[in-house]
């Protein structure tokens, strides 16, 4: 199933197509501007945009990944076997996520 998510400053609006394991962002202002993640063999359980709008969070199958792509910079981060939710402070600069170790 395909989604699609507008960035909470609404300058972008992001295609999450899970069966395809494929992200697209799109942006409002640019018509040329364009971006395309794709997970690969980890898969695409979900997608969303962090409070700052410039960045994104993907989620693997199984939760066993939770990457984060910058549209500032192209940099990539990841969290190893994300558990439970996750959740922002109220000025958006802090993120909580539960991470399970071995």
């Amino acid at each position: 199933m395909s989604s699609l998510i507008w960035s909470p400053d609404s300058h972008y609006l992001m295609v999450v197509i899970r069966k395809r394991s494929t992200i697209v962002i799109k942006s409002i202002s640019d018509n040329e501007w364009m971006s395309k993640i794709e997970q690969g063999l980890a898969g695409l359980s979900e997608a969303f945009w962090l409070p700052d709008s410039a960045h994104i969070a993907a989620i693997s199958e199984f939760k066993l990944k939770m990457t984060i792509y910058s549209l500032i910079d192209k940099s990539i981060s990841y969290i190893s076997n994300p558990k439970g939710s996750w959740s922002f402070s109220k000025n958006g600069l802090y993120m909580v996520v539960l991470e399970r170790h071995e």
